[in-house]
């Protein structure tokens, strides 16, 4: 504490997270048997992530008011590593995380509330691996060891009141989000009629959305309402044959009980 209204808050993660593949592709030798390994079609990977983050924060605390305002540094090693033909991809990448939290007690029966929170996101061991997978000649998925880590930036805003007397209350939300070097799909159809598809990164991926609920009560016929407006708007890229493709959805919903 620094005060009786202002406290300094921080601390400090660090996690490892190791991951292997192997997968290994045969020819018949002469005698028939599997034993001659295509190099092109194995491959024995290993994949690291290292992740290390140090927050501080400043919080401001009075009856009405809690409050804190600061950020994350973040820094994230991710290391691929190939066994086989002894190659090795390393990323580093240094983030700034901007926190913000308000929670305004406007009386005693209403509160609003603020939040904005920024989060990373890391390829999988899957996403990354170069080889292609051939479980389904027709379906073919294949690893991109060039994606980096994603950026999602988060708000959400809340306001809700209540009327012990009357029985009225309402509670609305809405949260946003937008997100930088997210992963999406890029796919092909080859000459053999095969879809070819691969993870990507893209930037424009965006959702919003909102919730509205009204909630009365009729005391003198014992009868109580309540009533629930949400929605949202979603916006994501992904390639279709090569050609960029957006798609936008529109959902809105209205239930009483």
């Amino acid at each position: 504490p620094l005060s009786k209204k202002y406290f300094l808050v921080s601390s400090y993660d660090y996690h490892r997270t190791l991951n292997k593949s192997i997968i290994n592709t045969f020819n018949k030798d002469l005698m028939g048997a599997y034993t001659n390994r295509v190099d092109s079609l194995s491959n024995e990977l290993n994949y690291t992530i290292g992740i290390q983050k140090f927050e501080m924060l400043l919080r401001y605390v009075t009856k009405k008011t809690n409050a804190s305002f600061g950020g994350k540094i973040s820094h994230t090693l991710l290391n691929q590593e190939n066994l086989i033909n002894d190659t090795t991809i390393t990323q580093n990448f240094l983030n700034f995380f901007p926190s913000a939290r308000i929670n305004y007690k406007i009386s005693t029966t209403s509160s609003f509330s603020f939040n904005y929170s920024g989060s990373t996101r890391q390829p999988t061991l899957q996403q990354i691996n170069p080889i292609q997978n051939l479980n389904n000649p027709l379906v073919v998925y294949e690893g991109n060891p060039e994606l980096v880590q994603s950026f999602r930036n988060d708000i959400r805003l809340s306001y809700n009141n209540y009327k012990p007397i009357s029985g009225r209350s309402i509670w609305v939300s809405l949260n946003l989000s937008n997100t930088f070097n997210d992963f999406t799909n890029y796919d092909i159809v080859d000459e053999l009629g095969r879809r070819v598809f691969k993870s990507v990164n893209v930037n424009g991926n965006q959702s919003m959305n909102f919730n509205l609920y009204y909630y009365l009560e009729f005391k003198s016929i014992n009868l109580s309402v309540g009533n629930n407006l949400r929605g949202g708007a979603y916006k994501n890229v992904n390639f279709i044959n090569t050609l960029s493709n957006t798609n936008n959805n529109l959902n809105l919903n209205y239930s009483i009980n």
